[in-house]
């Protein structure tokens, strides 16, 4: 599947984490995520808006609500294709 296909499938969820990066990071400073509960590690940046982004990922969740904000659905892509899916439940 594509970036485009995905976009079109998750269109009526949040694009994004919605979580700010650690205050002092500076853009495009790596960072690493590690799921709870789980194996998964990823690296991490922040976007010029000031929000962690997961490197070469799309990061959906479906809520803004403090109890459901890091519900997130992790497309992982290479080359402009899905290479892995997860759910990261909050």
């Amino acid at each position: 599947m594509t970036e485009a296909e995905v976009r079109q499938i998750m269109g009526r969820y949040m694009e994004g984490s919605g979580w700010p990066t650690i205050p002092g990071s500076s853009t495009n400073a790596p960072g690493t995520l590690k799921i709870v509960g789980g194996d998964s590690q990823y690296s991490t940046e922040t976007s010029p808006s000031g929000q962690m982004v997961i490197r070469g990922s799309l990061v959906f969740r479906h809520s803004n609500d403090g109890a459901f904000n890091s519900d997130w659905g992790i497309i992982s892509l290479s080359s402009g294709r899905v290479v892995n899916v997860e759910f990261s439940p909050d």
